[in-house]
């Protein structure tokens, strides 16, 4: 007996002490004793797996195909398991510290003397380290391959980027270093391309983060590579908390970086991250990553040595026709390329100094240099040969030069000193760059900026144009004038010349024969049109063309006009009037900039003129407001005194207890009483007009009927004017017959107020044109032509002295006008001074609408 125990104690010593990976199960399949390589296999303690792993119930053994295996194997079969990927934590979570093992196993059962399976023994054989070196091997394969494929390092790199992902890692970023040291991103590749967001997020928000020990920029500090085999404790927690949320969108589990170098300097850093726990990093997998940082700097270093090698071979070849090229470039150059001796005599003369100057090499070469040299420029010359015998060169001096035609000419000149072999200076060469047209520009936009300061540093529109077109002379014209549309045809508002004698000339000749407005060039086309006339270059056949007679056209010709622009002042679609700027003894000719620079003044003066204009109606209008508070004071002041005297009055009576004499008080308090409440109805109603809020109760009427009653009701009011009705209207009008009654009765009040010396009053009936016309006509003061335009105004009184003292607060037209035009209609004042007036409505027959209410 006790030598059986021994025997039994001994088998035990040997299964644990094997060191073949062993793990026994019972029939039910569940772990009954494992030994302490298993444990050293798996990472895991025996008390983690006995009586508590049972293998027929293992999830990842039915998803990687295995469980047809173990089946066999508890059928009684001995089988051999093929190699597989397993991981721990699938099977037992949180309990092994291994993310992955490849493992190829046998398992084969332990029968008793009946053939009954007994135990089943299963033993395992660690091949990891044989997997991954041979994926290790497959991948840096790959790598070499294609890095014979293009000689473009940044081709080469995208490529490693699809070998390594996601067979290596799941996503990988390589960055550059460039000369100043900045990080440019080469590649970046993840698995799920929608990530890519993240993963930059995560660059930029960690590289704003100071003090991080982890990194592109940490790894570019120190040269160390770096590994973080789980992205998880410490590191991760005293990051930010955007870093943190990041992390968690990308899922990050793993992640290495390394530095890309060549001969010792860092050129880069490529990083390697795993969002799966199966791929947790390893020293062996950061070995990989030093192998595969070592072919791309290989990658990088070929391929800068090819590109330099070949700048080289172009350079060379550059250099072999470069005489050849060089001069063909002087020949055909646009700028005028000039070479001189020390004593300014002219060696060489390009095919661009040609047609800048006018003369030809032969008429050039040989002569001095002061051939081209206004005498006001001479003594830069003396400084320039001063500066080149120090051998230094003079760039962008800004100067002028003469052509062979007198004109003048705004160069650029770039001046080198030339060489002989013992380093000498011995001469000069002189690019000239005609920069006649930037000049111009330039004082374009300084006179822009001037005139832009005058049009609104001043209400005054008038004075402000006429002050800029003596700005404008001689900057950029050499004749301007400004010219304005009125409602009888064009003013001239300004004229100016750099020569006074020739304005006084020019605006006698303006006055002795006005433009003509139907013309279709010149000012009237463009005061017409409100479109730009631009003529660059004018012919003799255009004055030809553009005169009557022959001695405007000897006139035209002798003012030398070169070039003309006339652009229109106009604001929204109202055309204001124009500006012409003419080019004459200085011989410009306008181009393109220039109508672009005239054109924009003449639409910041329309702004200035409609502002000055808007200044005038705002002013005119609170004075307007004033006159109206002071009247309406009055106005309402005067019924109100009269009501407190007639109250005084009565209440005298009422004293004296003389109640027979009431009447006459009552009767005149009421007549004022009525005469504040029409006053107040005026106001109302004139609000409502600006509101929108006058109601109309629309019906077919009988104005017939409407002119009567109105005209009873006013005759009670004077005893003086005998009120005449003339004619009659045959249809119904459609409209408010209250509101008609307010017309008339408005209309008749003043046609008594405005002739008190006159005895009569008539109104015309009649219908015209599908109309039904009603005329008031009075024979008294008449309104004088002026005054006729503005008396329909809101608050509007007329101001003659004779016309000052009758009561009034200026609304009764205003709202007489709106509510007849409210009913399609309109109205007119028809008036001589001293002889009377006429105050004309008509409505139409034909209704607008039949809506019995309208707004």
């Amino acid at each position: 007996m006790e030598s059986s125990l021994n025997e039994i104690k001994d088998l035990q010593t040997i299964f644990q002490d094997s060191p073949i990976s062993t793990q026994v199960f019972s029939p039910d399949g569940m772990t009954r004793m494992v030994n302490k390589a298993w444990e050293e296999l798996w990472q895991i303690k025996q008390e983690n797996i006995v009586n508590l792993y049972n293998i027929l119930k293992d999830k990842q053994l039915i998803e990687k195909n295995i469980m047809p295996y173990i089946k066999r194997a508890f059928k009684g079969d001995v089988v051999a398991i093929p190699p597989v990927d397993y991981e721990p934590d699938k099977t037992i979570p949180g309990i092994s510290k291994l993310s992955s093992q490849w493992v190829k196993a046998t398992m084969y059962p332990i029968k008793d003397v009946d053939g009954n399976i007994k135990y089943l023994i299963l033993q395992h054989e660690d091949i990891t380290t044989e997997k991954r070196k041979i994926e290790k091997e497959a991948i840096l394969s790959k790598i070499s391959k294609v890095l014979g494929e293009s000689i473009d390092y940044k081709t080469t790199i995208q490529n490693i980027g699809k070998i390594l992902v996601p067979s290596f890692a799941d996503y990988v970023r390589v960055v550059l270093v460039n000369e100043k040291k900045e990080i440019q991103d080469l590649v970046v590749f993840h698995k799920d391309p929608s990530k890519l967001t993240f993963v930059k997020k995560l660059y930029d928000t960690y590289k704003k983060s100071p003090g991080n020990t982890y990194g592109v920029h940490h790894i570019l500090q120190t040269g160390n590579p770096e590994i973080m085999q789980r992205v998880e404790g410490k590191e991760v927690e005293k990051s930010t908390e955007k870093i943190k949320q990041i992390v968690k969108a990308l899922n990050l589990k793993s992640y290495m970086g390394i530095p890309l170098k060549l001969r010792n300097k860092i050129i880069g850093v490529i990083t390697f991250s795993s969002v799966s726990k199966e791929k947790i990093y390893t020293q062996k997998d950061l070995e990989l990553a030093h192998e595969i940082a070592l072919r791309i700097s290989f990658a990088i270093e070929n391929s800068r040595l090819f590109q330099t090698i070949k700048h080289e071979l172009l350079e060379k070849e550059k250099s072999q026709s470069e005489q050849a090229r060089l001069a063909a470039i002087v020949n055909s150059s646009e700028d005028a390329i000039i070479s001189k001796n020390l004593n300014n005599m002219i060696k060489t003369w390009n095919h661009g100094a040609e047609k800048m100057f006018g003369y030809k090499a032969e008429e050039a070469i040989g002569k001095s240099i002061f051939l081209i040299i206004p005498k006001d420029r001479y003594n830069e010359e003396e400084r320039i040969i001063a500066r080149l015998k120090l051998g230094k060169q003079i760039k962008h001096f800004e100067t002028v030069r003469i052509a062979k035609s007198g004109k003048r000419i705004d160069v650029s000149l770039t001046i080198s000193p030339i060489f002989n072999e013992k380093r000498n200076v011995i001469g000069a060469s002189k690019i000239a760059r005609n920069i006649t047209q930037e000049v111009r520009f330039q004082n374009n936009l300084r006179f822009f900026s001037a005139a832009s300061k005058l049009l609104f540093s001043s209400l005054d529109y008038k004075k402000t144009l006429q002050n800029i077109a003596r700005l404008a002379v001689p900057k950029i014209a050499d004749w301007v004038g400004v010219d304005m549309k009125t409602e009888t045809g064009i003013e001239q508002l300004a004229v100016a010349h750099v020569n006074p004698k020739k304005v006084k000339w020019a605006k006698e000749l303006n006055r002795k024969n006005p433009p003509d407005p139907s013309s279709k060039t010149g000012v009237p086309n463009v005061l017409r049109t409100g479109k730009s006339e631009f003529v660059p270059n004018i012919t003799d056949k255009m004055l030809v063309q553009a005169v009557k007679n022959k001695e405007q056209l000897a006139l035209l010709r002798k003012l030398q006009l070169t070039s003309i622009m006339i652009v229109p002042i106009k604001f929204g679609k109202k055309i204001l009037g124009a500006i012409s700027f003419i080019s004459a003894e200085s011989g410009h000719n306008y181009i393109k900039s220039d109508l672009t620079i005239a054109q924009e003044l003449a639409a910041r003066a329309a702004i200035a003129i409609e502002n000055a204009k808007l200044y005038t109606d705002v002013k005119e209008a609170i004075d307007i407001r004033d006159k109206f508070i002071s009247v309406a004071s009055h106005e309402l002041k005067t019924p109100i005194t009269s009501l407190k005297m007639f109250a005084q009055a009565l209440q005298r009576q009422y004293g004296r207890g003389d109640l027979k004499n009431y009447g006459p008080y009552i009767q005149k308090m009421e007549q004022q009483t009525d005469k504040l409440t029409q006053l107040v109805n005026d106001l109302l109603n004139v609000s409502k007009i600006q509101h929108g809020k006058l109601d109309f109760n629309m019906d077919y009427i009988d104005l017939n009927v409407v002119i009567k009653e109105t005209v009873d009701v006013m005759q009670q009011i004077t005893q003086k004017h005998k009120i005449l009705i003339e004619g009659k209207i045959d249809k119904k009008v459609y409209a408010d017959q209250y509101r008609i009654y307010q017309v008339l009765t408005n209309l008749l009040s003043n046609a008594i107020k405005y002739s008190p010396l006159s005895d009569k009053i008539i109104v015309h009936v009649a219908c015209e044109k599908n109309n039904a016309v009603v005329n008031v006509e009075d024979f008294g003061m008449g309104i004088d032509e002026v005054e006729q335009k503005k008396i329909f105004s809101q608050f509007y009184r007329v101001i003659s002295p004779d016309e000052k003292k009758i009561p009034g607060l200026g609304m009764g037209l205003y709202i007489s006008q709106e509510i007849v035009k409210r009913h399609g209609g309109t109205m007119k004042a028809i008036s001589t001074k001293g002889k009377g007036s006429q105050l004309i409505f008509a409505l139409p027959l034909i209704p607008l609408q039949s809506s019995k209410k309208i707004k």
